[in-house]
């Protein structure tokens, strides 16, 4: 005997029969969270099944729990009966006679990420979509998944350290699979007619969600913590390093998670080091690695979001008009973006070559080339860009003499005879009487003592532009301050039948820094996408304008959600991106262009090109 046991924890009648005794209680005896022991072949078994991902994810299980709540038990089996005894009757009174009939209400095991103080409130109400903080993207209800890294995703959002996973037994029926329709959204009550539950693909792998609380047997509670290695520089959090599992690309395929009907399957092939996982030499080979750059697999996923979308889309789209009534604007003329042999996408070498020889001074020494090189880098077709504020200048120094200039003695007495104020310090300008101690800047009329200003100007939270008017006073051929936005990736693919890049953006969850509101506290990353067409006759100029956004972490931020209220989570930073095909955030909009170019602008992004677009 090898030592390891048959029991696959795919198979959701196995663990039911194992847990079995577990439940065998009077209905009248109270919940109660019974913990195994190490010893106890359970905990054996479990805790080899999660062996794989938990050392991925450097996490450590202190302990793993059954979930006792005989009526739940209950609930479960009696809503499964009804549902087959149903789909009996259905099959008896429908002309097919299919004698091998399999119900579609099999146990199916699943996971739910949360934070270990949740767990008593779940052993005595089971999960229920209607207390979730959030309704995230199918609406109120009760979302789980096959896969331990999305579900640590969840569970590390506010407390990075300590979390647990609730292993759920699921009665799923027929599943709508949301990830080829998009039908569901966030407003969404109910499945579809005729559907018990709704799968949806969110970052690295399938979620499914099910909105009838019998639906779901939470039976067992692994607890566990984050593994932080005395040599990590403090307060940055490790993102979380995820790995798809095989079984994700296979279920984009089938209507059934793949990965827990194979009874041979396990995570096994997860576990990539050779080094044991808490010794010094394992965390000085990898904990470098985590920091800086992703997995070759996590690269592909994020690709793979921005490929889906494109395919969903493009399918979706109504363009039989042409693209012009489409989009609600002309498009860009091809003689603008030269195309290499073969495709009709932008060479975006050749057009960036292009653009730079129309634009005067380019030769100046204040262009980023790190950035300019970046982008000569880019593939027109599919690629990624990874934005770390390592790679990006943070200390850079302003130069104040090119932006302010001493306000003359006509504009101080304008400004003393209508008692005008300095709107940082709030006192009124007959307060510095000498020309020397007033200023204003190049771009705009507005006056402030010249103190106030240089210290407002050197603030991180300033983004270089006016107090009052908002108008940029940046140099144009100088790089912008780094804005406030983390670490993330941005993923993009071109779509040569709608002529439009597809963006797949993915912030990692992680500690807020210094320039946001809770500096040290967690905040929830994101995954977002959005579609920027090929406008006007420098259309491709508005890519590579929200690329560099990106570079330069401007597209996002850390607050107050706007749409579901929730703090401490990454949200938009003032430039707006199209999320949708049509409807209030989609098309037509023959203005999109000029006003997200606008905000651009306000951020300092390539302002020595931005004259171009109407050239």
């Amino acid at each position: 005997m090898s030592g390891k046991r048959e029991y696959q924890l795919e198979d959701g009648k196995l663990i039911l029969d194992r847990v079995r005794p577990y439940f065998n209680v009077p209905l009248t005896s109270p919940p109660r969270k019974v913990t195994l022991l190490e010893k106890d072949a359970l905990y054996t078994d479990i805790a080899a099944y999660f062996d794989g991902p938990m050392k991925q994810a450097l996490c450590k299980i202190t302990s793993i729990s059954v979930l006792q709540n005989r009526m739940m038990w209950e609930r479960y089996h009696s809503f499964k009966s009804l549902q087959q005894a149903k789909e009996q009757e259905e099959r008896a009174a429908s002309s097919s006679q299919d004698a091998f009939f399999e119900t579609s209400f099999k146990d199916t095991v699943l996971f739910h990420g949360t934070q270990p103080d949740n767990v008593t409130s779940i052993l005595d109400h089971g999960l229920d979509g209607r207390f979730s903080k959030s309704y995230d993207n199918c609406g109120p209800a009760i979302y789980l998944s096959p896969s331990f890294e999305k579900c640590d995703l969840f569970a590390s959002r506010h407390n990075p350290s300590q979390r647990s996973l609730v292993v759920c037994v699921t009665a799923l029926g027929k599943i709508y699979d949301n990830s080829l329709n998009q039908t569901v959204s966030h407003h969404t009550k109910y499945p579809p007619k005729d559907h018990h539950s709704v799968k949806h693909f969110v970052s690295v792998a399938d979620e499914y969600v099910v909105y009838d609380n019998s639906q779901v047997l939470p039976i067992l509670a692994v607890t566990y913590d984050k593994i932080v290695p005395q040599n990590t520089i403090s307060p940055f959090i490790l993102p979380p390093f995820q790995v798809v599992p095989p079984f994700v690309n296979q279920s984009v395929r089938n209507n059934q998670p793949i990965g827990f009907s194979n009874s041979t399957y396990n995570f096994g092939h997860l576990a990539a080091f050779n080094v044991a996982p808490h010794s010094p030499t394992f965390f000085r080979q990898h904990i470098s690695s985590f920091m800086k750059t992703p997995s070759p697999l996590e690269s592909n996923w994020i690709i793979r979001k921005a490929q889906q979308m494109m395919l969903q889309w493009e399918v979706q789209a109504n363009i039989s008009q042409g693209l012009e009534p489409f989009y609600g604007a002309l498009m860009a003329n091809q003689q603008f973006w030269p195309v290499p042999s073969g495709g009709i996408y932008p060479n975006l070498v050749s057009y960036l070559d292009l653009v730079m020889s129309k634009c005067q001074n380019t030769s100046s020494t204040n262009l980023d080339q790190g950035l300019i090189n970046m982008l000569k880098s880019l593939n027109s077709f599919k690629g990624k860009i990874c934005a770390q504020r390592q790679q990006v200048e943070t200390n850079r120094s302003v130069n104040l003499q090119q932006i302010l200039t001493m306000a003359n003695q006509e504009r101080t007495q304008e400004a003393i005879s209508s008692q005008e104020s300095c709107t940082i310090c709030a006192e009124i300008i007959l307060a510095f009487s000498q020309n020397k101690d007033l200023v204003i800047m190049n771009n705009c009329p507005h006056i402030f003592h010249k103190s106030c200003i240089e210290t407002w100007l050197n603030m991180p939270s300033s983004q270089m532009v006016c107090p009052n008017c908002k108008t940029p006073c940046h140099d144009p051929m100088a790089p912008p301050p780094i804005g406030p936005m983390p670490d993330g990736d941005m993923a993009y693919i071109f779509s040569e039948k709608l002529g439009a890049w597809f963006i797949c953006y993915w912030i990692p969850n992680g500690t807020q820094l210094p320039c946001h509101l809770s500096p040290g506290q967690p905040f929830k990353g994101t995954t977002r996408t959005a579609i920027c067409p090929i406008y006007l006759k420098w259309g491709p100029l508005l890519f590579i304008r929200l690329v560099s956004a990106f570079y330069y972490h401007h597209t996002f931020t850390v607050g107050t959600s706007l749409t579901t209220n929730m703090s401490d989570t990454t949200t938009w930073n003032g430039i707006h991106h199209k999320t949708t095909l049509d409807g209030g955030f989609g098309f037509p909009d023959k203005t999109y262009e000029e006003r997200v170019s606008l905000e651009l602008d306000a951020k300092g992004i390539l302002l020595f090109l931005r004259d171009l677009v109407s050239d």
